[in-house]
């Protein structure tokens, strides 16, 4: 006898943000990761205030770590002889959400990362680029 898996899933107040991001993603058609749609920018946008609601502890984590990771960041000499690259990163439970729907989606990509930044600073990890 099969089982529903909603069934086993406990019910928490934070349910409607995640079932409103689902209906959000039903009607803008199921985006593809395309860097340069607007639709997609919007997504992850949506994406991120959920997590931001659903996870407030953890975004006040990833801005104090950030905070303190800026603060000690190597010197600029030390990045030159090193590589100076965009840098970005995702708090693990943001970089999973974002993994459900999108799972094509290249983290790495010059594009993705540099319209990133400017949109959303909060996941730029790095004094210099």
């Amino acid at each position: 006898m099969a089982m529903d898996l909603n069934s086993y899933r406990p019910k928490v107040k934070e349910d409607y943000l995640v079932e409103g991001l689902d209906n959000i993603y039903i009607k803008f058609g199921r985006p593809k990761a395309d860097v340069s749609s607007p639709v997609f920018w919007n997504m992850l946008g949506q994406i991120i205030q959920v997590w931001m609601k659903t996870y407030p502890q953890e975004f006040d984590d990833w801005m104090h770590d950030l905070k303190v990771d800026l603060a000690v960041e190597r010197s600029i000499k030390e990045s030159a002889t090193k590589g100076i690259k965009k840098s970005i990163g995702f708090p693990q439970r943001l970089f999973q959400m974002v993994r459900l729907y999108f799972p094509d989606l290249k983290f790495n990509n010059k594009k993705f990362v540099q319209k990133c930044i400017k949109t959303f600073p909060m996941l730029h990890n790095s004094n210099y680029t």
